[in-house]
């Protein structure tokens, strides 16, 4: 009896072993990945941000804490690092980053966002909502693409919302200089945003432009279904099987 206690005691030792030494790899595999990232993220060169990608998504809790950084250029890398992996534990510290002093750190982070929201359905919260929509209210020249994300994400009851930035938008066109190209980003923006939230009359002008004898029209047209998805192309299949001037709508797609 006593030998056969021994052997069991000896069995549950080595089991207790092994999970300490499994714990021990998950520990120093964290470990190895910080320092991988701590090492390369401040260098920003090609090969440093593939090393900090050749772990995948695995990298992205120990990139989110660079967004923070006290160098402009660091946290720059960190926002497209985040959106290349594509994981949506980075929109909430990227939603935050649009706010960031530095410019280029504002686009990169639009851009990250832009990304990750194209890839799949995700979930952003209240707070996060307000983020986007006060980027889309804004004059940067990305700004597009926040009413973009906005057109993803969004509830159908931001619809008034994104028409109150398309007003601003045609203001800004207006304006003329820089400020009307980016309002004329902005309202293209828009009308794409309105469609997919199922806005009845963006999804009229949609038809119309369809419609038109005019072969830029329906590029745009064509250009806004692709954007809203199948819920357009089953309704309007027929206009889009259309091949007037097709060797004229073609380039404009390109």
């Amino acid at each position: 009896m006593n030998g056969r206690k021994t052997a069991v005691a000896c069995g549950v030792l080595m089991l207790m072993l092994a999970l300490a030494c499994r714990a021990d790899d998950r520990l120093n595999d964290g470990e190895d990945l910080r320092q991988i990232v701590a090492n390369n993220i401040h260098v920003g060169d090609g090969l440093s941000m593939k090393a900090i990608m050749e772990p995948g998504t695995n990298a992205v809790p120990y990139i989110i804490p660079y967004l923070e950084d006290s160098d402009a250029a660091t946290r720059e890398s960190a926002a497209i690092l985040l959106g290349c992996l594509g994981d949506a534990r980075a929109i909430p510290p990227l939603v935050k980053a649009l706010m960031d002093q530095d410019r280029n750190v504002r686009r990169r982070s639009i851009v990250a966002l832009d990304k990750i929201t194209t890839t799949g359905p995700v979930r952003i919260d209240e707070a996060e909502m307000a983020g986007l929509v006060q980027c889309a209210r804004g004059v940067d020249d990305q700004a597009h693409l926040a009413i973009m994300i906005l057109g993803r994400v969004a509830d159908p009851e931001y619809i008034p919302i994104v028409k109150e930035i398309f007003e601003d938008a045609t203001s800004q066109v207006a304006a003329g200089g820089g400020m009307a190209v980016i309002g004329h980003r902005k309202t293209d923006a828009c009308f794409k945003a309105l469609a997919r939230l199922g806005d009845p009359e963006a999804r009229n002008r949609v038809r119309l432009l369809l419609q038109s004898q005019s072969a830029g029209d329906r590029a745009q047209g064509i250009e806004i279904v692709s954007f809203v998805g199948k819920a357009m192309t089953d309704e309007l299949g027929p206009l889009l099987s259309d091949q007037r001037d097709a060797a004229d709508i073609s380039p404009s797609m390109a």
